[in-house]
């Protein structure tokens, strides 16, 4: 079982199925006319699809949608973007007012379809990084690959050492993969 948080193109998800044809794969892209682009091809490679947030809440949700000049809308996000992220990304825009989307936590998710385990979940989430493990509530994916791009650049966005630290109170060892902004954990309970 695999759950890829922040799909955008399908592409990590499409990967997955490919490399692991057997496994079932569930990919969750909030940003709807991403959704609407990708999802088709993804659902023809097996893939269940969502366009809903998965983070630490049930229920709505503020999401600032993107816009890349260059046209790969990605980036958007439940956190407000903030001076910090502006000045590194300045290619990305955010609309001014946040829009309402739907969020689920990974132990409601997994209970409403079945599924009593996750062997890797893969997040791209722009900050909520902490958000959705708070969600996992008692699951414990076996690993944990998580973008963690820059800190203090959102609202609410919880820094990377406490976030660290939860996963740490959870089992999780960090590997040393050598990505500057990627981070893989196993779980290990010992």
């Amino acid at each position: 079982v695999i759950l890829d948080l922040g799909g955008w193109d399908g592409g990590d998800a499409v990967r997955f199925k490919h490399k692991y044809p057997e496994s079932q794969v569930y990919a969750f892209e909030l940003l709807r006319r991403n959704y609407d682009i990708y999802s088709t091809y993804m659902k023809s490679c097996d893939i269940k699809c969502f366009n809903f947030a998965i983070t630490d809440t049930h229920g709505w949700l503020d999401f600032w949608e993107s816009h890349h000049f260059e046209g790969q809308d990605a980036q958007s996000t439940i956190n407000e973007p903030c001076k910090k992220y502006t000045d590194n990304y300045s290619y990305v825009k955010h609309t001014k007012s946040p829009t309402k989307v739907w969020g689920e936590t990974i132990s409601d998710f997994c209970y409403l379809y079945g599924i009593n385990h996750i062997d890797v979940l893969h997040m791209d989430v722009e900050s909520a990084e902490h958000k959705v493990i708070v969600g996992l509530g008692k699951m414990r994916p076996k690993i944990i690959f998580s973008e963690f791009l820059l800190e203090d650049a959102w609202t609410s966005q919880k820094p990377f050492n406490e976030t660290f630290e939860l996963l740490r109170s959870m089992g999780y060892i960090m590997v040393e993969n050598g990505l500057p902004f990627d981070k893989l954990f196993i779980h290990d309970p010992k």
